[in-house]
């Protein structure tokens, strides 16, 4: 083991060595082989993923109150680890450590039971939209702007390397607001789109990564979110 594991930078709790045994015994099952050969022929490690699902490691991190394994995102990257290191490595486990924690934090009661039980099973999938050509990740670049539109919002802007956007059922959208607080600073907001809104538009990006994971470059034109939509009410 390398003197990183005696660090604060990573968890080691005393189960970890059994949960990576867990999850390298059944990614291990699918192996390095079938990962390739999946990429190859560009589909989609689907069987991989149910496997996940049923296993439970695909919800490790969300609460048991929404179907999850009720640990923390420690537990969550053994997990993300371990299936790289079996050949499989799949993007989609990072998406899920960004959204499925959000949803959780800050989301009303009727997304949390909307999104976080088909996240814990990998029935659910969602992408995360926040790089922006001119911005990359820097939030205080955005541009992507959501407009007060009735009780609603109005959408407009693009994003960059979106990825896994074709296998999702929504979007979590990072935007600012038109408001603009005392240090000229626009707010921002996250939402929850449904992937095939009308307005949504996408191009495929070509990349050397050799994942089954396809990043798109996005583009919102005047999306029509409801009220539903938006996972922090405070912001907006």
């Amino acid at each position: 083991m390398s003197n990183i594991f005696g660090s604060t930078l990573v968890d080691t709790a005393d189960h970890h060595p059994m949960l990576r045994d867990s999850v390298g015994k059944l990614v291990g099952s699918f192996g390095r082989s079938y990962f390739q050969d999946v990429v190859k022929r560009k589909a989609k490690p689907t069987e991989l993923w149910t496997a996940m699902g049923e296993a439970g490691f695909l919800g490790v991190h969300i609460a048991e109150e929404y179907g999850g394994g009720g640990s923390g995102l420690a537990d969550y990257n053994v997990i993300v680890e371990e299936t790289a290191a079996q050949g499989c490595p799949m993007l989609s486990l990072v998406i899920g450590s960004i959204c499925a924690p959000i949803i959780q934090a800050h989301c009303s009661e009727a997304l949390k039971n909307e999104w976080l039980p088909g996240l814990a099973s990998g029935k659910k999938r969602m992408s995360f939209a926040i790089t922006e050509p001119n911005a990359g990740t820097n939030t205080h670049k955005v541009t992507t702007t959501a407009k007060r539109h009735g009780n609603g919002w109005l959408l407009n802007g693009t994003k960059y390397w979106t990825s896994g956007v074709d296998e999702a059922d929504a979007i979590m959208v990072v935007c600012r607001s038109e408001m603009v607080d005392a240090q000229g600073r626009h707010q921002l907001s996250l939402f929850i789109i449904p992937a095939n809104a009308p307005g949504i538009t996408r191009t495929p990006i070509e990349t050397t990564l050799h994942v089954p994971e396809v990043s798109f470059t996005m583009f919102f034109d005047n999306v029509e979110l409801g009220p539903e939509c938006l996972d922090r009410k405070s912001v907006v």
